[in-house]
């Protein structure tokens, strides 16, 4: 009798272990999935952010646009006006109030207004754009964004920065606010400052941000912070303006800490990214997320 409980004593033992386990993994799995969602909320600012830097690097090198004052950039009608007797130049971007295709497949509405403190091809010239109702697809706008060159070399290649403070609303819904400043290296194209097609970027750095939802929490719900460990390529030939990369996101709730790590990946191999794969810190699990 003894040996019989024993030895059901130790079948219980093992599937209570073994059903331990399973349900472990299991509520492992969803967190991770519940947190590659945000982590995918966040990219997506990422994505749109470059997305205007390659607008705003190729009005500032348009000649038709600087010639004429007026040209139709990425669908956008962009207008330039230099102050009379003064550096100061001024740039708007229309893409009108009902919206417009856009080259790259997102639907954009709205104005982007900048100003221009001297020639961009001097040093600390500086591009500071601002946003009114602007929207890309589902996702409104608001702060600031700005563009500097630096006059530095770094490596033969020259050294620009990238300053951002923006908060992204659905249905008038802050969802998330992002924050960054980030080096920015011209790797190529920069001697032939007007033909854009050709223009690589690489950016180290990183960012911060923070996630609401979308339920109308006025407290941020989690805190994200992120360091680009594989240099982000931007190339402007590609409608996904980040070409690759690589990156680790930390993911603050309040109580716990996780942490995630993306990759750009080009699916159909054009030489362009066209989806992440997230992962956990572990490798156990992966979530992809397409632009």
């Amino acid at each position: 009798m003894p040996a019989l409980m024993n030895f059901k004593l130790t079948v219980l033992l093992i599937f209570l272990l073994v059903f331990g386990l399973f349900s472990c993994k299991k509520e492992d799995t969803k967190d991770f999935v519940k947190q590659a969602k945000i982590a995918a909320e966040y990219i997506k600012t990422e994505d749109n952010m470059a997305d205007l830097f390659v607008l705003f690097h190729k009005a500032l090198h348009d000649t038709t646009l600087i010639n004429t004052g007026e040209a139709t950039i990425d669908s956008a009608l962009v207008l330039y006006n230099q102050n009379g007797g003064s550096a100061e130049s001024q740039f708007s971007f229309d893409f009108g109030n009902d919206g417009i295709d856009c080259p790259d497949g997102k639907l954009r509405k709205g104005l982007i207004t900048a100003v221009l403190n001297h020639p961009f091809d001097q040093p600390d010239a500086i591009f500071t754009a601002t946003f009114t109702n602007y929207m890309a697809d589902s996702l409104l706008m608001q702060g600031q964004f700005s563009y500097k060159n630096t006059g530095e070399t770094v490596g033969g290649q020259l050294k620009y920065e990238i300053a951002m403070e923006v908060s992204f609303f659905s249905e008038l819904i802050k969802t998330l606010t992002i924050s960054a400043q980030r080096e920015l290296f011209w790797k190529s194209g920069y001697d032939k400052p007007y033909k854009t097609i050709n223009h690589v970027f690489a950016m180290p750095g990183g960012a911060s941000a923070q996630y609401f939802g979308f339920e109308g929490s006025s407290l941020p719900l989690t805190t994200i912070t992120t360091t680009i460990t594989n240099n982000w390529i931007i190339q402007v030939s590609c409608f996904n303006s980040i070409k690759q990369g690589a990156f680790e996101v930390s993911l603050n709730d309040g109580l716990v800490t996780e942490i995630l790590t993306g990759e750009f990946i080009d699916v159909d191999e054009d030489g362009c990214a066209d989806k992440i794969i997230f992962k956990s810190s572990d490798n156990n699990f992966g979530f992809p997320y397409y632009f």
